[in-house]
């Protein structure tokens, strides 16, 4: 390989890790969760808890912390496995505004921990 193709490659290299770093601490920064506890109801598709007059939509597929303190990145919560219960649990939510600047409070991890 030419020296000036490795010296491209090279540039090209650092440029790509410096800009997924730059990413990831932007990312990191501007994500401020917020951890609550309340009691969930648990629907077919997600579970719904109300907080502060806010009332959160919590997915079933969602990072979660299961009783024995262990994270998964996915999947149901254990604490939120049978239809029409309720449980007490924590979870952690960041604001959004979407594009016609309608905001929520979009849950991100749960812990079956409360």
């Amino acid at each position: 390989m030419p020296r000036r193709q490795l010296l491209l490659a090279a540039v090209i290299w650092v440029a790509t890790i410096a800009a997924a770093a730059l990413l990831g601490y932007a990312l990191r920064t501007d994500a401020n969760v917020t951890a609550v506890t309340a009691t969930a109801y648990v629907g077919v598709d997600q579970a719904s808890a109300s907080v502060g007059g806010w009332v959160y939509a919590i997915p079933v597929d969602v990072a979660w912390q299961g009783v024995d303190a262990s994270w998964r990145q996915s999947g149901r919560p254990a604490c939120l496995t049978t239809l029409g219960m309720s449980a007490p649990v924590r979870f952690g939510y960041v604001p959004v505004t979407g594009p016609t600047g309608s905001s929520w409070r979009q849950v991100v991890w749960v812990s079956c921990i409360a």
